[in-house]
């Protein structure tokens, strides 16, 4: 029920009942009415009031024309009042009251309005009776005070406005600073889930993808590409020498060659603890051979470790698309055995995997 009442309204609603239960006792007493008809009077002046409070309490918030219509009733009532019990009466002492929902009902400007008006008629009513007795000064007195009240509490609610306005633009300048990071951080995580953390190349999950794309593009466009596979031979000896620290710094600086020997078209990544993956799109077998032996050449002549003594050796296994095969599975594969027969051959060794097919020794 809370919901649907104008809270608003309830104190003008209280001093409305007031009103009406001091006219009901001005017709019970005989000051006010006909007295052969006070009974119809009462029971007129009950039914107003209910109609009245109705009004007042369930009269939306919202509804700004509601807001007119009770002030207009407000300030009928006050003068009413004071003309049927006269200046002298208690109700000159409560009509100022009705300023006070007057400031939170309408805006600042309309509110100072609304107050003084209620506060110019009793004391324009008081001018024409030309009474000035005490209820009168207490009138006036507490018609001054809540028409300061009424202004200090519209003043105090625009200054609580501003001060929530303000609220509101930090609140929202901090949730987009907030969408800005959880965006960044969104961005940092998608990037970790295809980057090595170790050499910062791809990973093989993300390089596996982009095979299928380069496979659906390659078939639109009709070229070939190459895939290859490098494994570094003599990691396990160079960690029971220098430990697994230095074995990341190794991968890092092996890394950092394979980026400076490929293109940027190239797609690098790791795959496995001590192998690379190199895709070369618009690049045949053979002459993938060319940037493999200069790859070669740079790694096994640097000086890996802390002293910058050891050497590692390599060896690669090639496939080509579509010449060997047209789908991943298969030049993965592929890869793969020629790789493991470079291995079986020695070191520094180089296989293409058109050369399996063939019989007798591979080419290198």
């Amino acid at each position: 029920m809370e919901k649907y009442i104008n809270k608003k309204e309830l104190v003008s609603s209280f001093f409305r009942l007031l009103y009406g239960l001091g006219a009901l006792y001005m017709v019970f007493i005989g000051r006010v009415g006909d007295p052969g008809s006070r009974f119809e009077t009462l029971l007129g002046i009950e039914a107003a009031m209910v109609v009245l409070l109705l009004i007042s309490l369930f009269i939306p918030e919202s509804f700004s024309g509601g807001s007119i219509l009770m002030f207009v009733i407000d300030v009928v009532l006050a003068v009413g009042a004071i003309m049927l019990m006269g200046v002298g009466s208690w109700a000159l002492v409560f009509a100022p009251a009705l300023a006070v929902s007057a400031a939170y009902r309408f805006d600042m400007q309309l509110s100072i309005i609304a107050a003084v008006v209620i506060c110019a008629l009793i004391l324009i009513g008081a001018a024409f009776t030309h009474y000035s007795g005490p209820y009168q000064h207490l009138g006036m007195w507490i018609a001054m005070t809540i028409l300061a009240w009424s202004l200090a509490s519209q003043f105090s609610r625009v200054s609580a406005e501003d001060k929530f306005k303000m609220m509101y633009l930090d609140q929202e300048k901090s949730n987009a600073d907030l969408e800005d990071k959880i965006k960044e951080l969104e961005a940092k995580m998608q990037s970790q889930t295809i980057i090595d953390t170790v050499t910062g190349l791809k990973n093989f999950r993300y390089f596996r993808s982009r095979i299928e794309e380069e496979i659906a593009r390659a078939k639109r466009k009709n070229y070939v590409f190459t895939l290859v596979l490098m494994e570094i031979v003599g990691m396990d000896e160079f960690v029971e020498m220098y430990g697994e620290p230095e074995r990341r710094k190794a991968l890092m600086k092996i890394a950092g060659m394979i980026n400076e020997i490929f293109r940027t078209t190239d797609l690098l990544g790791r795959h496995g603890d001590n192998q690379f993956l190199m895709m070369l799109p618009e690049t045949d077998d053979r002459s993938s051979v060319i940037p493999i032996m200069r790859l070669k050449k740079l790694l096994t002549s640097a000086g890996f470790g802390p002293d910058k003594r050891f050497n590692f050796d390599v060896n690669f296994g090639v496939s080509c698309y579509p010449k060997d095969v047209t789908e991943v599975g298969g030049l993965l594969s592929l890869a793969s055995a020629s790789l493991k027969r470079s291995t079986q051959k020695g070191t520094g060794m180089i296989t293409l995997a058109s050369s399996l097919f063939r019989k007798g020794p591979g080419q290198n």
